[in-house]
């Protein structure tokens, strides 16, 4: 599993196939608390079994995303892992989307202050999204 800041308001999480030892959601629960709130998007692409301590720390997650203004996506979930939420009847509290890039591009665009610019702009190999990533200007000195 990696934890990967896409933005200074993203943060993207691959999941493993399974939990192991080293629980890297709780790391993302961290950063929340430590950092402040942004948008999160959890990649499921190679997710096989879900338990109760990772539904549990998604809602964590999403707690702390939604007290912050910001949300929480899942995506690239395999229908029986979809169906896990729907059993434990959480499948209308977390927002689904087919991929990655179709989940950044539901976030919203941020409207970005002056003291943001210049803005950035990366694009995805194989794909038409492109993410506009904040920058702050460089402090002058002298």
């Amino acid at each position: 599993m990696s934890i990967q800041r896409w933005s200074e308001d993203v943060i993207l999480v691959n999941l493993p196939e399974e939990l192991g030892k080293q629980d890297k959601l709780q790391t993302v629960i961290t950063m929340l608390r430590e950092e402040g709130a942004c948008d999160v998007v959890v990649d499921f692409s190679h997710v096989q079994v879900v338990g109760g301590a990772w539904l549990t720390r998604l809602q964590k997650i999403q707690r702390l995303a939604n007290e912050g203004g910001h949300r929480l996506t899942l995506c690239s979930v395999a229908p029986a892992i979809r169906r896990v939420f729907t059993v434990a009847r959480l499948d209308d509290r977390f927002e689904f989307a087919e991929d990655r890039f179709s989940a950044l591009a539901r976030l919203p665009v941020v409207t970005r202050p002056a003291e943001f610019l210049p803005v950035r702009t990366y694009v995805a190999p194989g794909s038409i999204l492109t993410v506009a990533v904040r920058t702050r200007p460089q402090q002058r000195t002298g």
